[in-house]
């Protein structure tokens, strides 16, 4: 029977009578090693300040363009994975989600204080289209953007 590891196969048949017992002990060692709990603490992620004050106010003063992660890690100086992990885990919700509250509080503010159309708003906010705009909207507020302006605009 051959004995060679082979890609496929994770473990290797051997005759433990023919090692001698330091072999014996290292091969335990190694076995209990790969068979027990990863201990190693996953590392921690995170974004300094003046990092998040940079994409944060980055991401304000653009709100009406197509903003992605890719252009705000590149705002901190992450690579875009390092850069979603750690935003999330300093503000507690993804970058995306992030960017869709502003643009819906900037939305909010448009609509009281502007007779705009909503489709003014929604392309001044950084929707690509007025149904999406309503449709996020709508998500976040429980109301449709005619209603809440209905109800908000200031006289």
């Amino acid at each position: 029977m051959d004995a060679s590891p082979r890609p496929e196969v994770d473990f290797v048949i051997v005759d433990v009578q023919t090692l001698p017992s330091g072999a014996l002990l290292a091969l335990a060692v190694h076995l209990l090693r790969r068979a027990g709990p990863r201990d190693t603490p996953a590392a921690q992620v995170a974004l300094s300040a003046w990092r998040l004050r940079r994409v944060t106010d980055y991401a304000q003063a653009h709100l009406d363009e197509a903003l992605t992660i890719t252009m705000l890690a590149a705002v901190a100086g992450l690579s875009p994975r390092h850069f979603a992990r750690a935003f999330t885990r300093e503000v507690g919700e993804t970058p995306r989600r992030w960017l869709l509250k502003r643009r819906i509080d900037k939305a909010k503010r448009c609509l009281a204080d502007s007779d705009e159309t909503l489709a003014q708003i929604a392309y001044a906010c950084g929707f690509a289209a007025q149904s999406h705009f309503s449709r996020a909207f709508r998500r976040m507020t429980g109301e449709s953007p005619r209603r809440w302006r209905q109800w908000h605009k200031k006289s």
